[in-house]
């Protein structure tokens, strides 16, 4: 249903209005990206189909391509930091039931 995990045994109940925004936020952040992502593609097309000379195909290459690496580089950046937060929990959940650690 949700990216959110909600495992009855371990979570208390939760109301209703939590399960809907939980899914709202895990269905809004994707939409977002895809929604960006779509406008900058079409927004490079466009100007693309602008450019008459060499010169200015350049210039436009220069300005579109650190764009384009800077939001790649940033949603590594998130990727990375989000996979070291997921590992932090998972050993701390790891070392507060007393399992050994391999």
């Amino acid at each position: 249903m949700t990216d959110t995990p909600i495992n009855p045994r371990e979570t208390p109940p939760v109301h209703m209005s939590e399960r809907v925004k939980a899914l709202l936020g895990d269905l809004a952040r994707p939409f977002n990206q895809y929604a960006v992502g779509g406008a900058t593609a079409a927004a490079v097309v466009i100007g693309a189909l602008q450019i008459t000379d060499a010169a200015g195909g350049a210039l436009y290459i220069a300005a579109v391509s650190p764009l384009t690496l800077g939001l790649f580089g940033l949603k590594t950046f998130e990727n990375v930091q989000s996979g070291k937060q997921s590992r932090d929990v998972a050993i701390a959940q790891t070392n507060a039931t007393g399992a050994p650690t391999t």
